[in-house]
């Protein structure tokens, strides 16, 4: 139940800072202080980083390139080596899901220096 709830407040406090802040690694930093206050173990803390920021990054993409048929989606996939712009979202998603998980792993692992 912890898990779940670490997941959502990740989530919630990275979505209302991607609408009023203009910086995208904000995500991290609100990944490594909800591990740094909530962290349970390494293996919890990476994946609930990772889980929130992957959940969260590829339901906002979809939001934004469904808004605009693809576009800007499907010229990047052009761009890059990949075959349809699908593909592109779970990447760039997997991509931020790893900065979320290792930033929240170095929150936990910086509340257990001392121990």
């Amino acid at each position: 139940m912890k898990i779940a709830f670490n997941i959502l407040l990740i989530m919630t406090l990275a979505y209302f800072a991607h609408i009023y802040l203009p910086f995208w690694w904000l995500f991290a930093l609100i990944a490594f202080l909800i591990s740094f206050a909530f962290g349970e173990n390494t293996w919890k803390s990476f994946l609930v980083g990772f889980s929130a920021i992957f959940i969260l990054w590829i339901i906002l993409t979809s939001i934004n390139s469904i808004s605009n048929d693809f576009i800007l989606v499907e010229r990047m996939a052009n761009v890059l080596p990949f075959k349809n712009s699908i593909l592109l979202i779970i990447v760039s998603s997997f991509i931020g899901g790893l900065i979320g998980g290792f930033s929240s792993l170095t929150g936990y692992y910086l509340k257990t220096f001392n121990d």
